[in-house]
C-alpha cells in the first residue's frame, strides 16, 4: 500500500524486500533491494540486506561486493550477522554449504 502511495519511498521497498526474504522469495528480496538503492544510494541495510540474500544465493562475489560496501558506509556486517545467525558455522549448517574462507573472515567475530 504504501509503494501505491509513494512509489519513491526507499523504506517502503527495503520493507517489502525484508518481508520477501522471511517468506523466502529471495529473487523478489533482491528485486526490492535494488530498487531501494537505485531510489537512496546511500541506504547502507539496503546494501547488506542484499548481500546477505545474495549469500544464500550462493553469488559470493555479488555478496562480497555489498557486505564491502555496507562496511565502508559504516555498518558493523559482523554485528549485523550475529544479529541474524548465532555463528558461522550454524548458518552453513542451517544452509547446508559453507562461506568462502574470505567471506568468513569477514564475518567472524574476533
Amino acid at each position: 500500500m504504501t509503494i501505491k502511495l509513494n512509489p519513491n519511498d526507499a523504506q517502503a521497498y527495503n520493507n517489502r524486500g525484508a518481508a520477501y526474504y522471511n517468506q523466502g522469495k529471495l529473487e523478489l528480496a533482491i528485486r526490492d533491494y535494488n530498487k531501494t538503492i537505485k531510489l537512496d544510494p546511500d541506504f547502507a541495510d539496503a546494501y547488506y540486506n542484499r548481500g546477505e540474500v545474495q549469500l544464500y544465493l550462493q553469488e559470493w562475489k555479488k555478496a562480497k561486493d555489498d557486505l564491502r560496501t555496507t562496511q565502508d558506509m559504516g555498518i558493523n556486517i559482523i554485528d549485523a550477522f550475529h544479529n541474524d545467525h548465532k555463528n558461522i558455522e550454524d548458518f552453513e549448517e542451517r544452509n547446508d554449504f559453507k562461506l568462502p574462507a574470505n567471506i568468513a573472515a569477514m564475518l567472524a567475530k574476533q
